[in-house]
């Protein structure tokens, strides 16, 4: 099964949303680039996975380095405390797992 990516954005960028709430509008411009990179990193993950590419051990480091850019960014703000912060990124996170343990069967996502 391929995986929307969009979808994966717009259910990410909704995930976050929620968690922030109030909070998403004063972040929003800083946190859209940012999940659109996580984006990326999640179809990178796909693509290395389909070749045979991709260990526990590279997904674990690029989830970790996506979540702690994620979470710096927003953090930086002030209407955005660390552990909200951390809870958003995990959020976001959280979808592109499901979308690759679903989508490319990724067993470790």
């Amino acid at each position: 099964m391929a995986i929307d990516w969009n979808q994966v954005g717009k259910d990410v960028e909704a995930a976050v949303m929620n968690v922030l709430k109030g909070s998403w509008g004063t972040v929003s411009t800083a946190a859209g680039p940012q999940i659109q990179a996580m984006i990326a990193i999640g179809q990178s993950i796909e693509q290395s996975n389909s070749q045979g590419r991709l260990t526990p051990l590279e997904y674990d480091t690029l989830k970790a380095m996506q979540k702690r850019a994620f979470a710096g960014i927003l953090h930086s703000y002030e209407a955005v405390g660390i552990v909200i912060a951390e809870q958003a990124a995990d959020a976001a996170w959280n979808v592109i797992s499901q979308a690759l343990i679903k989508g490319a069967g990724i067993a470790f996502a």
